[in-house]
Parts: C-alpha cells; structure tokens; sequence
C-alpha cells in the first residue's frame, strides 16, 4: 500500500503497511475522499484517502475516478457512485469489455482487451458505444491527448487513431541500427573477478572511465588513493 505525506511539508502521514495485511502494488488512483490500491492480478481494494484505512475488499478491477464516479475496468465495466459515506453505490453495469485497459476522456471511456478498442459515450449517466475496432495487436494500454487516442500493443507497437478518416495509413517502422560495443577497463575487471561488491582500492585516478565504470556496473565501496593533492582538493 502507498504511504500518504504532507503535500507542503512531507511530513509523513501514514503507511498502514502490517494493517493491510501487507498487500498492495503500483498501481494507485485517489481522489480527496478514497484511494484505491492494487490487490491481486488486477483487482484493487478500496481506502479511506484521510486514514489510510482499508474500507472495501474487492472494489473493482483497475478504476477510472472522475470525481466521485468511478468507473471500474474488467470484463464488464460498471461505474458507481462514492456517497458521502464513502460507500459505493452502483449506477450501471455493462456488457463493454476493458479486460486490459480502460480510460477517460471528455464524456467518453476508451475500453481496451484483446480483441479491440471500444469507445462508450457517458450521457446522463449512461453508457452507449460509439464504435468498436477490431485490432490484431493485444492492446495493453490506452493515452489520449491532443485530439489523439493511442494505444499501446503487448509488443509494443504504438496505434494513432483520430477524428478523422484518411486515405491511407501511416506505418512507421524504424529498423534499429547495428550495435556495437566495447569492453572497458571495468568490464573486463568484472569479467575476470566475477567480483560486484565488498571493496576496491584504485591506485591512481587518472583513468576515471575506470572508476565510472566500476561505480555504475557493481556495488562495490571503492577507494582510490591519488599522490597529486590538487586531483584531490578538487
């Protein structure tokens, strides 16, 4: 679970880790009342934003908060109501399918699974589809900005979609150039030891590739010994 602090001093205000039954994930979404925190797989527990304590098991899978309507993803997305009790009270239920994603913008969800992209209007707190596309890729995530919906493949291939039609598609495909690398003095001290961490003395300090090098690819405590007083002043 996340642990919450004083936007203007970080003070810490909580983290109700041993509570919560230590469980918990990266994935958080809150509003000023309630927070809601990844469990198992996709599904999220629901807590008290000024507490941090735990009010519902099993809410929902990943959540959308437009103020205190939360729209739920899943197999069926459902939106409730957050009362003034912080109680979930639901508006609708649906047969879309955002099994991998789900988002809002404007008045409209963009619903990803494995099959597509599904766009569902919010009217009066109901849902209706706009459209549906078929996509071959497995669509994991979902960004909309500027007019654009994108979305992100499992092999992450990246789909613009717009407002409107054209004649052709753009594909872009960029073939990643040849590679080549060179081994370094640290690499080839690495290689030879098989050594990453306890100590290293470095005689010397002119070869700073060398001391770069061990400093970013092991975690050892390295110490350098250098006779020129101003390499070391400075």
């Amino acid at each position: 679970v996340p642990a919450a602090f004083d936007l203007k001093t970080g003070e810490e205000l909580y983290y109700q880790l041993a509570a919560s039954g230590k469980t918990g994930g990266a994935f958080t979404c809150s509003n000023e009342k309630v927070f809601f925190n990844h469990h198992r797989e996709r599904m999220t527990y629901m807590y008290d934003s000024q507490t941090g304590n735990k009010l519902k098991s099993d809410a929902g899978e990943y959540p959308v908060i437009d103020g205190n309507n939360i729209y739920f993803s899943g197999k069926k997305v459902t939106a409730s109501l957050l009362d003034g009790k912080n109680k979930l009270e639901t508006l609708w239920k649906s047969d879309y399918s955002a099994a991998n994603d789900l988002i809002k913008a404007g008045n409209c969800l963009y619903a990803a699974d494995s099959l597509g992209i599904t766009a569902i209007k919010i009217s009066d707190n109901k849902p209706s589809k706009i459209w549906s596309i078929p996509t071959e890729q497995n669509i994991q995530r979902l960004v909309a900005a500027n007019g654009k919906l994108i979305a992100v493949s499992d092999a992450g291939d990246l789909l613009v979609y717009g407002n409107t039609p054209v004649n052709k598609v753009a594909v872009v495909e960029n073939s990643p150039g040849k590679v080549t690398f060179k081994s370094s003095a640290a690499d080839n001290i690495i290689a030879a030891t098989s050594v990453t961490s306890g100590y290293s003395v470095v005689f010397g300090t002119k070869d700073l590739d060398l001391i770069k090098g061990l400093l970013t690819k092991t975690s050892l405590t390295i110490i350098a010994y250098e006779k020129d007083p101003a390499r070391v002043s400075y």
